[in-house]
């Protein structure tokens, strides 16, 4: 199986764009929140001769600086980000993926730092970290971070000073492949022959742009693809539409009919608080009114006496034996709602007022040897 490599390169133009990549390192970017298995980070590789931590670029870079005495220049990229990769399959061949210790990971994160620091260090340090990431789907790739420099005379400086200058480490690195117009097709080359020299000779680079064949279209023809990929999406976008709209609809509609819900349990309920309070207020003037009467007869006579039972203690009203069956059921249907209400102590409390005050009808109670109660 043909198994192909890759470079890929990006100036970092300043100290914000290597944060950005130091971020990604330290899985502290939002996309790293998507694409990594933080269970597999701590299997992730890196290395720098300039920090405790390869991950602290920052750092990393000044230790850089430091030890090769070299300056940013104005305005200058300050580094180069270089992923270096082969096909995932090449890895898969001798280990799982992401296993740190699949030697083919190891030989690759080594040979890609050796390349790079060949390829543009023209005879000086340029790799300031490196790392290998296998904590993501992918795989076969090292991030590599360089800086590679070169001496200038700057008019300031009496003496030859060395800058970082990533311009001129491309460009001196592409005149060795006049066959590639470019300084990163060039670097792919480099990398392609490299790795068939120290991994393995079955790898290859891939097809070069300017050796693809190009593809052209006439100008009806292309016209019709236009329009055909406009009406298709504006299709899409009218169904789509439609679809939000019957969403939207069938909410609106839960919605009313929610309200509608509301609205008759809202009514029933105050219809249902109505009834109740004019069921209460109804209790209370049949109450009252039940014991209007019973304070009337006791007045006039046709209750001649409250007196406790004597077995159960309850209170007892005892009615005028001259009153008949009829008046005197007439009379306990009259005060029978008062009763809840607390007729019998009310009455045996007038009673007792009555009788200490001495205006009671009849003082000493005197009554039928056989008197009527209810």
């Amino acid at each position: 199986m043909t198994h192909f490599t890759c470079v890929r390169v990006e100036r970092i133009r300043d100290r914000s764009e290597l944060a950005r990549i130091a971020s990604h390192g330290l899985r502290l970017d939002p996309s790293s929140k998507e694409r990594v298995d933080p269970a597999r980070t701590p299997l992730n590789r890196s290395g720098s001769d300039y920090a405790e931590n390869p991950l602290d670029l920052s750092t990393a870079l000044e230790g850089f600086l430091k030890s090769t005495g070299a300056r940013l220049y104005g305005r200058a990229p300050i580094g180069l980000h270089i992923l270096v990769s082969v096909s995932p399959g090449w890895i898969t061949e001798a280990g799982e993926l992401h296993d740190p210790q699949n030697t083919r990971n190891v030989q690759l994160a080594h040979q890609a730092v050796d390349w790079v620091q060949r390829a543009l260090g023209g005879g000086r340090p340029c790799v300031v970290a490196w790392r290998q990431d296998l904590d993501e789907k992918g795989g076969g790739v090292v991030d590599i971070v360089a800086a590679p420099t070169r001496t200038a005379k700057l008019n300031r400086f009496k003496e030859d000073v060395t800058i970082v200058s990533v311009t001129a480490a491309l460009e001196v690195h592409r005149a060795l492949h006049p066959n590639d117009p470019t300084a990163f097709g060039a670097l792919q080359t480099s990398w392609a022959v490299h790795a068939a020299k120290t991994l393995d000779r079955a790898l290859c680079r891939g097809t070069r742009k300017i050796d693809q064949p190009a593809r052209h279209l006439d100008p009806k023809r292309y016209g019709r693809l236009v329009d055909a990929a406009r009406d298709e999406a504006k299709a899409i976008a009218a169904q789509d539409l439609a679809e939000e709209r019957a969403v939207l609809d069938a909410r609106e509609r839960r919605l009313e009919i929610a309200e509608e819900k509301i609205t008759r349990f809202v009514a029933g309920m105050a219809a249902e608080r109505e009834g109740i309070m004019a069921e209460a207020r109804a209790k209370v003037d049949d109450a009252l009114n039940a014991i209007a009467i019973g304070i009337d007869a006791l007045t006039d006579g046709r209750i001649v006496a409250v007196e406790p039972c004597a077995e159960s203690g309850e209170l007892l009203l005892i009615a005028d034996m001259n009153l008949d069956a009829a008046e005197r059921s007439a009379l306990w249907e009259a005060i029978t709602p008062g009763l809840p209400a607390g007729l019998k102590t009310v009455l045996g409390y007038i009673q007792a007022e009555a009788a200490r005050s001495g205006e009671a009808r009849n003082g000493d109670h005197a009554r039928h040897p056989s008197p009527s109660h209810f």
